[in-house]
């Protein structure tokens, strides 16, 4: 398990890049700013409590970057988690400018519903790669 201090620290950096690239790919950047930060933080605790309890030591760039066939079981669900997670926010934001004039197509609410869309395919992806995939080629768990 990581550590307290690296859990916060995590925690407040990945809130920053998350928020900043909120902002980059076109969210408010001050009009509505309570709608961005609770983006954010919906995506900060949904990528990075699996990362905190997948690995039992500090994260390094190369465990991330690392290829599916070098990663353990726990490692290769945690990619999948997180990737799908990203994913399903950004392919969320597709009905924001339909021109429905709905509620539930108020920014952030197709985000978030897409984060936590993409959260459980992530989960039920990474389960169904690893099940079709020789055991042989990943680490036990």
């Amino acid at each position: 398990m990581l550590g307290t201090l690296h859990i916060f620290r995590l925690l407040l950096a990945l809130y920053v890049i998350y928020y900043s690239l909120l902002v980059l790919f076109g969210a408010p950047l001050l009009s509505d700013i309570h709608a961005s930060f609770r983006l954010a933080t919906v995506l900060v605790f949904l990528t990075t409590v699996p990362v905190c309890l997948t690995f039992d030591r500090e994260v390094t760039i190369a465990d991330i970057v690392k290829p599916l066939s070098k990663c353990s079981n726990r490692v290769v669900r945690c990619k999948f988690t997180v990737g799908t997670t990203l994913l399903g926010c950004w392919l969320g934001a597709f009905v924001i400018p339909l021109d429905w004039d709905q509620d539930w197509q108020r920014y952030p609410y197709p985000n978030l519903i897409g984060s936590f869309i993409g959260f459980l395919a992530g989960l039920f992806a990474g389960h169904l790669f690893l099940f079709f995939n020789p055991r042989g080629k990943f680490a036990r768990d």
